[in-house]
């Protein structure tokens, strides 16, 4: 897509590491527009199309005050805020057409999960210095892969995934016409046509939809949807993506997932160590493996459950 020389100028004050990020996002805010080129003014409007922010007064806060906690939240739900974290959420709820999944009651159930945990309560003995935004322990949730939340520069980032398969029918609407149209979709090329037919290459398919969407017979369809997640991302002066300790899980397992990494956060971190440095200091296996061994002995715990009640 063509960029006027002002809205390139406008993009290299953009971080270098995110810049790639950005231009598609604006992109394919341009093109849901129907615009063919991008201006200032059509970066302006993307801006605010896709960045969520707080309550702008504290009148606005005020409204929005929680009596546990003393949480604030948006009125479009779009962010959960206390002293000691954020909640972010995409804008699915919204209605956003490349939706796979949507995290809107997932986000209340972390919020949950943080107020449970006792991580407010540790904060405060933690000498982190002064209590400013970039410090607080923020979790970004995403109904899909173009991740317009940003979960990847944040502490605990959840993504909506939705893998796809091929459906077959019985008639002539059940023929692929072998059109293209879903292998012009895949950003990942993780399609091809191979006999007359789409062959998904899985390694490379990220669970976007975009090709089930492409498809105007409904010839894929999502068989394997959830959440991935990712942890220790952060911006600043040293800027770093987050990187992913699962693959898809259900709710039940994401809030799992992060009441295992506050646990092992507040047991293990040293006094003044934000989340992204606890998690690069021990290694991104050792969370996972927390995770892991998590996970299971809560299945034993619940089978051990289950066999007492029927004993």
């Amino acid at each position: 897509m063509y960029w006027e020389e002002s809205a390139e100028s406008a993009l290299r004050r953009v971080p270098a590491f995110a810049r790639n990020i950005v231009r598609q996002k604006i992109e394919e805010h341009a093109a849901s527009r129907g615009c063919s080129k991008v201006s200032v003014s059509v970066i302006e409007e993307a801006d605010r199309a896709l960045i969520i922010s707080a309550p702008s007064s504290s009148s606005d806060a005020a409204k929005t005050s929680h009596s546990a906690g003393h949480k604030q939240q948006s009125e479009d739900r779009a962010l959960i805020k206390s002293k000691h974290y954020n909640l972010k959420i995409c804008s699915v709820q919204n209605g956003c057409p490349n939706q796979v999944m949507n995290p809107a009651k997932l986000m209340q159930r972390l919020a949950q999960t943080l107020d449970d945990s006792g991580y407010s309560k540790f904060m405060e003995t933690r000498a982190l210095g002064p209590n400013i935004r970039h410090k607080s322990f923020t979790v970004s949730l995403a109904g899909c892969p173009h991740e317009c939340s940003q979960p990847l520069v944040h502490d605990f980032g959840v993504i909506g995934r939705s893998f796809v398969i091929r459906e077959y029918g019985e008639g002539p609407e059940s023929v692929c016409t072998e059109c293209g149209e879903c292998v012009n979709s895949c950003r990942e090329d993780a399609l091809q046509l191979i006999g007359g037919e789409p062959d998904i290459d899985y390694t490379a398919c990220i669970g976007c939809g975009d090709c089930v969407r492409a498809c105007d017979r409904e010839l894929l369809i999502g068989q394997r949807s959830g959440y991935s997640v990712v942890v220790g991302g952060r911006l600043g002066r040293h800027p770093k993506f987050a990187q992913e300790v699962m693959l898809l899980g259900s709710e039940d397992e994401i809030e799992a997932s992060l009441r295992i990494c506050l646990e092992r956060y507040m047991a293990d971190s040293e006094d003044g160590e934000r989340f992204s440095d606890f998690v690069e200091r021990v290694g991104i296996e050792s969370i996972r493996q927390s995770i892991e061994e998590g996970m299971r002995e809560a299945r034993e715990d619940a089978c051990e459950m289950k066999e007492a009640s029927n004993g």
